[in-house]
Formats: structure tokens, sequence, C-alpha cells
């Protein structure tokens, strides 16, 4: 009888080991997630990242992230997968022939610049020469691509697994194919690289000389690395017809730009002061230089009338700058004082002060605080590029003050309806104003931004992302293993 006993057990154990859903696959495909940005606790990379990877957890797939060598993983128990710090450099978009890069002329796989016009290439070299040695283009790209190569052989990638580049560009794409052509993977690699960052702006005066030359790098990137396959992505649609219309020849498709959902407090009103949250550390793109003129232009409704507080965050060393003389004292006041993250309790001073980056709990608990989210971004700088923390302010249902002719007004406008979920002002003077005139009609705007936070915990989900850049979704059951299908859900860019 024992003997039966455990025969029986031995057989159970067996038969519910091997025991799968019909709807799980039997081996797990990977994702691959790279971004050479990580490297803390704060940022949008890592928020991306995050929401990327428990999106891919959702379609069935076992993600890996692949971040800076100054990442420490032991902060960031939200990442809920495997971390591998392997990039020694960052921001390699700064030599990228977009808006935010500094290059004028082409480059090759190695980094060095190639033009039909010799008189071109030799102001880009010049220009090269004048950079600091361990930010040159040609040893940033030849560090990121033989990190990259690096991961590829530690991970053993194949043609099964997915490898997604989270914060593409021109440059980065040049990585890729010294990192192919060094490594020369025994099967073709399956790349998809989301485009974030605009290619021209409106002030630019050789704005379509550089989108051409932009496009002509990517087409010959993507032809280099061939039979390897490139899918290329946007998170806005205008960034995707910039792209189309300066000449990528690859389809290029628009994703939503993934958001965390929040719990929203349908009763909230702004009792006593109104917190209005200027999210993130203030940079030129952002309104850095109108910061100081801003808080004079607001002193009465912050210290004399009691009706705002101006919640925000600022560098450690370089706020003089930003802060008038006139508001010194409530500014130094504001630092002493500690956060407050009670959503419930109302703010008592003028200004609220956060220095340092956020980790993700506290800069979500922040933005949960926030009656208005004001955004003194550049437009020229957002015609094309989408704004998360504009999605994490509507995710919460908050009325929003943006800029006209950008990305932003776009969005705010589709997302209204017949009723506003915030307010587009055409000039800064007019500010003040504003936001008097959103905290007077509180319940109108916030019952529309409500609406709109319905939309966005809908469509700009990890998953939803993934399944926009036609990942296939492994926990629907599947006979046929082909690596894309139909999107889940309907387009949101």
């Amino acid at each position: 009888i024992d003997c039966f006993c455990t025969n029986l057990a031995r057989t159970s154990l067996i038969a519910f080991s091997n025991f799968r859903p019909p709807n799980m696959p039997l081996h797990q495909p990977r994702i691959l997630f790279f971004d050479d940005n990580i490297r803390g606790t704060g940022g949008h990379f890592l928020e991306l990242a995050t929401l990327l990877i428990s999106g891919s957890q959702e379609l069935g797939y076992a993600p890996t992230l692949i971040a800076n060598r100054e990442f420490n993983q032991t902060k960031l128990d939200e990442v809920d997968c495997p971390v591998i710090p392997a990039f020694r450099q960052r921001r390699l978009v700064r030599w990228s022939l977009g808006v935010d890069g500094m290059s004028r002329a082409r480059r090759n796989s190695d980094g060095k610049p190639i033009d039909s016009r010799w008189l071109k290439v030799k102001r880009q070299q010049m220009r090269d020469l004048l950079v600091r040695p361990d930010r040159h283009p040609r040893r940033m790209l030849q560090e990121y691509a033989d990190d990259l190569e690096r991961v590829f052989r530690q991970l053993r990638v194949t043609s099964n697994d997915i490898l997604m580049l989270n914060t593409s560009d021109d440059f980065s794409l040049l990585g890729l194919a010294q990192a192919i052509q060094i490594g020369r993977p025994a099967t073709p690699l399956n790349v998809h690289a989301l485009f974030h960052f605009a290619i021209h702006e409106k002030k630019q005066r050789d704005a379509y000389k550089r989108s051409v030359l932009f496009a002509q790098q990517v087409n010959e990137t993507i032809q280099q690395v061939l039979p390897h396959q490139v899918h290329l992505h946007a998170t806005t649609d205008p960034l995707t017809h910039q792209m189309i219309q300066s000449g990528v020849e690859s389809i290029v498709n628009s994703v939503p730009y993934p958001t965390r959902p929040r719990k929203i407090n349908r009763d909230r009103q702004p009792e006593g002061r109104a917190k209005v949250v200027l999210a993130g550390l203030p940079r030129q793109e952002k309104g850095r230089a109108a910061m100081s003129g801003l808080l004079r232009e607001l002193a009465p409704s912050l210290i004399e009338e009691y009706v705002h507080c101006l919640s925000m965050q600022m560098p450690v060393n370089r706020w003089q700058s930003m802060i008038p003389d006139s508001m010194r004292t409530f500014y130094e006041a504001a630092l002493a004082r500690p956060l407050n993250l009670d959503p419930t309790e109302r703010p008592t001073e003028p200004i609220e002060v956060l220095t340092a980056d956020l980790d993700t709990e506290t800069y979500h608990g922040w933005l949960d605080t926030a009656d208005i989210g004001l955004f003194l971004y550049e437009p020229h700088r957002y015609v094309a590029r989408c704004s998360g923390v504009l999605l994490e302010m509507l995710a919460r249902g908050v009325p929003v003050l943006v800029p006209d002719h950008c990305w932003l007004a776009d969005y705010v406008r589709r997302m209204s309806g017949s009723r506003p979920c915030g307010l587009i002002y055409q000039n800064r003077a007019t500010i003040p104003g504003d936001l008097h005139e959103i905290a007077k009609n509180y319940s109108l705007y916030r019952n529309s931004a409500i609406g709109a936070a319905q939309r966005i915990a809908n469509d700009h989900t990890g998953a939803n992302a993934l399944a926009m850049m036609g990942i296939k979704d492994q926990m629907r059951w599947s006979a046929t293993p082909t690596q894309t299908q139909q999107p889940l859900r309907r387009k949101a860019g």
C-alpha cells in the first residue's frame, strides 16, 4: 500500500508539473528591452520601460531589461524582471540628426561623418574635435555597439527573441548596425525601434535639410543590417508624419505612449488653495527661461490672494536664476518643509518645492495631490513630441493648462470632446487668468478630464502599445507561431 501511494503521489506531481492552461505557450518567448538612459530611480525612461515590461508580461512574454551600468536594481523593486546593467554610454540622441542632436552630417556605422560635399564633412569633423573625449561620437558609438553585442552573446539572442530599443533615434540605430557587424548573429534578429524625439522643429532654419539627412541615414542603416528586420514606431502621429515626409522608406507605425492608470477621486474640489503642479525638472524645452517671469506674474495669487499653491521640482544648485528676489524667502521656507503627499490635505503655503529625482512611488504620489497641471513647454519643441507628464495628469482626471501649436494642445482638444478638459494658452502672459478660470469652473474641467482619463486607461497601456507594434499576444491560443498579429485595441497616437 505504501508503495502504491508513493507511486500515485509521484505520478500526480509529474502530471501537475506538466499541466499548463490551453492558452499558455509551451516555451515562453522573450522580449529584451534596451535603454542606455536608465541609470537611476527617476525619469520617464524607467517609467516607459516599467510599463512596457508589464505589458509584455500581460501578452505572455518573459522580459529582460538592459540598462546603463550605473543602474542600481536594489532600489527598484517595481522592475519585475531580470536587469542587466550593460551600457557605459547614455543619451546617444545628442549625436542625432533630429531636433535634440548636434550632428549636421550623415555618419557611417563607425560614427565617421560622410557626405557628398567635402566641406560639410570637414565642418562636422571640426565640431567633433571640440567635444571632450568621453562624449566623442565615434567613442560613444563604439562603446554602445560593444556593449550591445556583448549582451547579444550573453543572452544568446536568436530570431525567436524580440529586441526592443525603447528610446531610439538615427544614431543609436548606427550602434545597432555596428553591433551586428561585430557579432554577426547566426540568425536574423527581430528589432523594434521606438522613436520619441522629433526630427525637426519650426524654428530651425535648416529643418528640411536635416530631416532629409535623417531619413537617408535611417534608410542606409536599415539596408545595411539586412536580413535582420528593424521595425520603426513613433509615439505620436505628427512624429510618424515627420518621418514619412522626410523620406524614411520603412513603414512607421504610430503607437500610444503608455502611462499607468490611477484611482480617481471624483469628489475632489480645490477648497482653499488650488495646487498647481509643474512636474519634472525645468529644462530648456520645458520653459526654464520663463520660470522667473511666471513666478512674478503669479505672485499676487500665490501670496496675497491665497488662490493657488505652486508645486514644482527644482535643481539643488541651479535654482537662483529661476526664482525672483521677491520670492526667495518663500522658496527657502518651502525647501525646509517636508513634502506633503496626502491628497486630502489642502496646501497652506504659496510654494512647494521638490529638489531631487523622485522614486516612482513618491513621484506618482506627488502627482496625485495635483489640482491643475501647468505646462510651460516650448511649443516648437513639442510639435511632434509626446509629453508623458500630460498623460499622467489627464490619467488622474486633473485639468491642464498647455501651450497652443504643439502636440499637447492637439491632444487636449482631442480628449476634450464637447467639454474642455483644460485650457490652451497662446501667450504665457495669460497663464494667471487661465488658472483663475480653471479654479472658478473646476467641476466643468474636472469632469471632462475624468472622461479623458477613462479613455487613456483603455488605450495608453504597455500591452496595447506592444500590440500596436504588431507584437503577438502569446496568451491567445494560436496554432501558427507568427511574430505579428492585428492590434488588440484601437490606435491612440
